[in-house]
C-alpha cells in the first residue's frame, strides 16, 4: 500500500477514525488507495483509437484475505467518435449490453452465444480512466450482484483481472458489426484465417516431436 506525504494541519484525509497525519504522512493513503471506483461511478471508456464508451462500476467489494477489492462493471452499449461528457449522456437510457461472443469450437468452427457484458474486476485503477458522474447502479441493472464467478449466467460473471486500457471493447465491436460490417468481417476472416495456420503449424509440430519421442525410445 503506497503512502502519501501530506500537509498535517490541511490533510483532507483527517477524520475521527484514523486521526490526524503524523510525521508528515497521511494515515488514510496508508489504509486505502485513493484511486479506486465506487458503486454508481460512470467511467468514460476509450478502449481503441477513434472510439469512447461508457462503462458502470455496479458493485464495489471490499478486500477479503483471498481477493483485493473487487467490483462489477458494466459495459453500456454506447459508442462515439469523442469522449463523453456527464451532460452529454442521457441517463434514464443507460442499459448494459447483450454481447454475441464468438468462440472457436473446432478447427474453422465458430459459435456465439449472447452475454450480458458484466465482467467482476480488480478494483484498482491502472489508467487514468476518468469518473464523469455517477448514478444508481440498480437503475441500470436491477438484478441483486454478489460476489460470484461464473460465464455470464445466473448472475454469475467471470473475474476480468486488472481494469485495462481496452475496457468497453465490446460495445466498439458491436458498433463495427452494424455500422462498418463489410471492414469488420474481412478483419475477423483475416484473424481467424492467421489463427488456423498457426494452430495448424503448431500441431504439426507437437506431433512431429512425439514421433521423434517414440523412435527415440523405441
Amino acid at each position: 500500500m503506497r503512502k502519501e506525504r501530506c500537509n498535517a494541519s490541511g490533510c483532507v484525509n483527517r477524520n475521527p477514525s484514523t486521526g490526524p497525519a503524523r510525521n508528515g504522512w497521511c494515515r488514510t493513503a496508508m489504509v486505502k488507495p485513493s484511486a479506486i471506483f465506487s458503486a454508481g461511478d460512470v467511467i468514460c471508456t476509450h478502449p481503441t483509437n477513434g472510439f469512447w464508451g461508457c462503462a458502470v462500476v455496479l458493485t464495489a467489494f471490499p478486500p477479503t484475505k483471498e481477493f483485493r477489492a473487487m467490483c462489477h462493471i458494466g459495459i453500456t452499449p454506447i459508442a462515439v467518435h469523442k469522449a463523453i461528457s456527464w451532460d452529454e449522456l442521457v441517463v434514464t437510457n443507460l442499459s448494459i449490453l447483450r454481447f454475441e461472443r464468438h468462440v472457436r469450437v473446432a478447427p474453422d468452427e465458430y459459435r456465439s452465444r449472447a452475454v450480458t457484458c458484466i465482467g467482476i474486476y480488480s478494483n484498482y485503477r491502472v489508467s487514468p480512466l476518468p469518473v464523469i458522474g455517477m448514478i444508481d447502479p440498480a437503475a441500470v441493472y436491477p438484478p441483486p450482484l454478489a460476489f460470484k464467478v461464473g460465464d455470464g449466467t445466473r448472475d454469475a460473471f467471470p473475474l476480468c483481472g486488472p481494469i485495462k486500457d481496452s475496457l468497453g471493447m465490446e460495445a466498439v465491436i458491436a458498433w463495427r458489426r452494424v455500422n462498418d460490417k463489410a471492414a469488420w468481417d474481412a478483419e475477423v476472416a483475416q484473424s481467424r484465417l492467421q489463427f488456423e495456420c498457426l494452430e495448424a503449424r503448431r500441431l504439426e509440430d507437437a506431433r512431429a516431436k512425439r514421433k521423434t519421442r517414440r523412435d527415440a525410445a523405441s
